[in-house]
Formats: C-alpha cells, structure tokens, sequence
C-alpha cells in the first residue's frame, strides 16, 4: 500500500533536478561547504555573486538554504542585492523561503534559533515587506515556517516584522496559522500567532489541536478559549461599530433635514404659512410644488421630536 510522505517535497535548491553546474567555482564551493573559498571568491571576483546556477538559483539562494556564515550572505547582497528579490523559475522561493526552508534540527540549539534570526533580520532590514511575497503555491515564508514548526522566536520576530503576512491564504486557503494548527505547532507558537490577531483556522479546528496535546492540554486549552472569547469580543464590538455609524448616518440625515428647514423658513416662510393656516394653494402651483416636496420632511421632524404618549408636562 501507498504511504503518503510526512513531509512535501522539499524546495529547496539542493534537492531539485539541475543540470550539471555551470564552470562557477564560487557555487561549487558554496555546495560544499567550503566558506572560507567562497569569501575568498568573492573577494578576487566579485562577480560570480550575480551568477545563477541553471536552475535559477543565485549564489544568495544557496548561501542562505545551506545555512552559510553571515559574514557570506552579507557580502553577496551587498554584491548582488537584486537576487534577493529574484524567484527562482521553478517555485517562485526567494531567499526568503529557503531560510525557514533550509535544514533546521527538530530540537533546535538557542544557537540554531539564533542565526535564523540573525538572516531573517538581513534580509528583511532593507523591506520587511518581502515577508508578504509568494511562492507558487501562494505561500509567503511565515507559512513555511509553521509548516516546519519553526521555534516561537522565529514566528513572533516575522509577525512583528511584517504583520499584514498573518493575513494571507495559500492556495488552499489557509493562513500561516490554520498550517499551524494542521502542523500540530506548539502551545507557544500558536498563542503567539493569535495573541499578535492572527485567524488560524475556526474554532472547532483549534479546539481538535488542543484535543492533540498532551503534556500541555491544559494550556492548550486555555489558549483556545482566550481565542474564543478575542473572536466574540471582536464580532461585538464590529456589531456596535455598524450600529454606531447608522446612528450617525440619522444624525446626519436630521442635521441636513433641520438646515432643509431652516432654509425653507427664511426663503421661502409663504409654503409654512400656507400648510400652517391650510390656506387654499392649489391655484399657486408654485407654492403647491413647494408644499408637496417639504411636507413628508416636515412631518418626519415632527414626528422625531414628538414626546412619548404617556410622558405629561
């Protein structure tokens, strides 16, 4: 029997097919893992930084999947900063992708947390904006980082920096958060996520994730209802807001009427004398005109300002 795979094929430079590489040492070194040869590289012949492989990956696009110093990935976007804004042909990834794409161990170090930080933060200094772009599935990196259930520090820093990324569906329709709650991400990331006003899916969805946890249902649980009480809250106060704004849009309806009348009293008082004493106007078609557009009005204000039947002087 077929068995699904635990995890999509990877998109990543290494793991797609490529013809052999092209005469370009710096890539060759880059692949393996020789770093102190690809600053030497780029330092003699600086521009091999803007040299794709035939894939359509820039050096950046490997640096950053392969998880290179940051001495290395600074120097190639200072060298070629266009690269990392170029999709590679295949799957639209930036640099951005392949960083919470790129091997990254399931108990990570505060190290390994750390230097992911430290790239997301370089390539993300100059436009944090980038944060939102998509890859062919209409992904945008803080989706793959669920999707790889990358630490908490990782997901909180890509929010702050780029909110309007908690936003944005994949082709599936999910939110970075609904991958979340799929991926079975940890207590800390997901109230992180929701905490910040991200979706994440419905309730019942959360509440499924919740029923998963063990060692943390509690908490869990907790979070989920926190999350219950935020949607409510916001569905209320989206309730006033409307109820809000139909009330001034009467109020302003009354303050146009109210000028409408005392326009009609200082131009034109001989339509107020003639409904007030019901002076015979049929013969005045003019005054007659006047009278039939300015009563329905006038009788709305009366009736708006009428005291209730049972109040008594």
């Amino acid at each position: 029997m077929d068995t699904k795979p635990s995890s999509p094929p990877s998109k990543s430079p290494a793991s797609k097919p490529q013809s052999p590489l092209p005469l370009n040492p710096l890539l060759t070194s880059l692949k393996a893992l020789n770093w102190p040869a690809s600053l030497s590289l780029l330092h003699t012949t600086p521009n091999l930084a803007s040299s794709p492989d035939p894939s359509g990956y820039y050096p950046l696009h490997h640096a950053v999947f392969l998880r290179s110093p940051i001495p290395l990935i600074t120097l190639l976007l200072t060298l070629h900063p266009q690269s990392l804004l170029t999709p590679d042909p295949l799957d639209s990834s930036l640099p951005l992708h392949l960083c919470v794409e790129s091997p990254f161990p399931k108990k990570p170090s505060p190290p390994d947390t750390a230097y992911t930080l430290s790239v997301l933060k370089l390539l993300t200094s100059s436009n944090p904006q980038t944060l939102t772009s998509i890859d062919v599935d209409d992904e945008t990196p803080l989706h793959r980082a669920f999707y790889k259930r990358l630490p908490s520090q990782i997901i909180s820093f890509m929010i702050d920096a780029c909110p309007l990324a908690m936003t944005m569906v994949n082709n599936k329709g999910e939110d970075p958060g609904g991958v979340g709650l799929r991926r079975d991400c940890g207590v800390e990331v997901m109230e992180g996520f929701w905490g910040r006003g991200g979706g994440g899916g419905d309730i019942e969805e959360a509440v499924r994730w919740a029923s998963r946890k063990k060692e943390d249902k509690i908490q869990a649980i907790a979070a989920v209802v926190k999350l219950a009480e935020s949607r409510a809250t916001k569905k209320s106060n989206a309730f006033q807001a409307q109820q809000t704004k139909l009330l001034q849009t009467k109020e302003s309806q009354l303050e146009k009427s109210l000028e409408c009348l005392s326009f009609i009293k200082n131009e034109h008082p001989e339509i107020l004398d003639a409904m007030a004493i019901g002076r015979d106007v049929k013969n005045k078609p003019e005054i007659m005109k006047g009278v039939e557009r300015v009563y329905p009005l006038l009788k709305r204000l009366n009736d708006s300002f009428k005291p209730p039947e049972n109040e008594h002087e």
